[in-house]
């Protein structure tokens, strides 16, 4: 007959072992990806990709949750230098779920969606930066620098529609024998 302490016993036992291992795993995690830095230091990205993947691997799924964000954002950078933009926002956006006051995260995301040209989540991004007194760079700039692009990006768009149109519609009045170029247009 099993005593209910000697079942106490056990499962304590076993929540130490559990422990003991967590922390291992996070300790070869870090070591991971300390090696996974040497060589993005070096140039090395496939390498450095390679021990974050393994490094993210060793952690167990309930444990080191700031260990996956660092991770997370060193492979975003990683990709980053690979010009691979796609992989580098997953990675990126991983990191800000895991901890979502990862600043740099934040803002590696916003010269991503920069580069994108996707302006409205950049600057929404940016605006939280501030927001939160992010220093690392100047925000008011950044954040004027990415509504000038906005503004730009949306003349550009309003122009090519605009001769789209254009060109629709002299398709359809060239049928008659006219064209727009035949009317004078005023803006109101």
């Amino acid at each position: 007959i099993i005593s209910s302490a000697s079942i106490m016993e056990e499962i304590k036992k076993v929540e130490e072992e559990k422990k003991e291992l967590s922390v291992d795993c996070i300790q070869a995690s870090i070591a991971k990806k300390n090696e996974g830095n040497t060589f993005f230091k070096n140039g090395n990205y496939p390498n450095a990709l390679e021990c974050y993947a393994a490094g993210l691997e060793m952690l167990p799924e309930d444990k080191g949750t700031e260990e996956k964000a660092m991770i997370n954002f060193n492979m975003g950078m990683t990709y980053t230098k690979l010009a691979d933009n796609e992989a580098a926002l997953d990675h990126y956006n991983r990191a800000i779920a895991l901890k979502p006051n990862y600043y740099k995260a934040i803002y590696q995301r916003v010269l991503i969606f920069q580069k994108k040209e996707n302006f409205d989540l950049a600057i929404k991004d940016a605006k939280a930066l501030l927001e939160a007194n992010y220093i690392a760079v100047d925000m008011h700039a950044l954040i004027a620098e990415l509504e000038s692009a906005e503004k730009t990006k949306m003349e550009k768009l309003k122009t090519e529609t605009l001769g789209q149109l254009k060109n629709l519609g002299n398709t359809i009045l060239g049928k008659f024998g006219i064209s727009l170029d035949n009317f004078k247009m005023n803006p109101n």
